[in-house]
């Protein structure tokens, strides 16, 4: 017997709920807000970078474990212009989730102090994380 039209349609719409209902199944992510802050490494100063990639990653890098942070960290290079001029220059960036904003906003000011970096950039965005791990 041929399905007629209105019971074709009545299961394509039942189809479309059901996948509907499928992509809002809870993952278990909690929305966190995350920074990232960008250290681009020219010194204040001279305007030229000083410190290698290594050895102000190594410094930075201690910066955040001694607060007893985890972070991610990406090289990056990047320029900016001044007066005309192009200025390279070899960037870090270390992303913080997990943490709260003033601890941010201290451990950027300490990072720019520290290297001796005109400024540092600090970005804050709003995400959903959930973890996957073994039981």
């Amino acid at each position: 017997m041929k399905p007629t039209k209105k019971t074709t349609i009545m299961i394509l719409a039942a189809a479309m709920l059901m996948l509907t209902a499928c992509g809002k199944a809870d993952t278990g992510a909690t929305k966190e807000t995350y920074y990232k802050i960008y250290c681009g490494l020219n010194d204040a100063q001279t305007g030229t970078q000083v410190l290698s990639v290594e050895d102000a990653g190594q410094k930075i890098r201690g910066l955040i474990t001694d607060r007893g942070l985890g972070y991610t960290e990406y090289t990056a290079n990047g320029a900016y212009v001044e007066d005309g001029s192009i200025h390279p220059n070899e960037a870090l960036i270390y992303q913080l989730i997990f943490v709260e904003k003033e601890e941010v906003e201290s451990l950027a000011e300490e990072i720019r102090e520290e290297l001796n970096l005109e400024s540092v950039l600090v970005e804050e965005t709003e995400g959903a994380f959930h973890f996957l791990q073994t039981n």
